[in-house]
């Protein structure tokens, strides 16, 4: 393990480091291939975003929202005579007795 360490050490003196003006250089570069990839992508969601909108709008969509008076009872779910589950409100529903005859 020791070996290992100084060998490490050895390599870390081998690198050449960057200058102060090639790190500016480097920062500058990066910062802006970023600035032009956010704009670029954000330009491109814009354009998604709007052009489904766009269809959204030209295309028939009379889709009913569920609210609370949609959900069935539990009296209409067992005259259904669905079997055991559970409703949208999380409560237990059980299938109704057959009568025997």
């Amino acid at each position: 393990m020791i070996s290992f360490i100084k060998t490490a050490i050895q390599e870390i003196e081998h690198v050449v480091w960057p200058t102060v003006a090639e790190t500016r250089k480097y920062f500058t570069i990066v910062t802006i291939m970023i600035a032009i990839s956010a704009t670029v992508l954000l330009a491109f969601g814009t354009m998604v975003s709007k052009g489904m909108f766009a269809i959204r709008s030209v295309t028939p969509h009379d889709v009913k929202t569920i609210s609370s008076e949609n959900i069935p009872s539990e009296d209409i779910l067992n005259q259904l005579k669905i079997p055991a589950s559970t409703t949208s409100t999380g409560t237990a529903v059980s299938a109704p007795a057959t009568p025997k005859n």
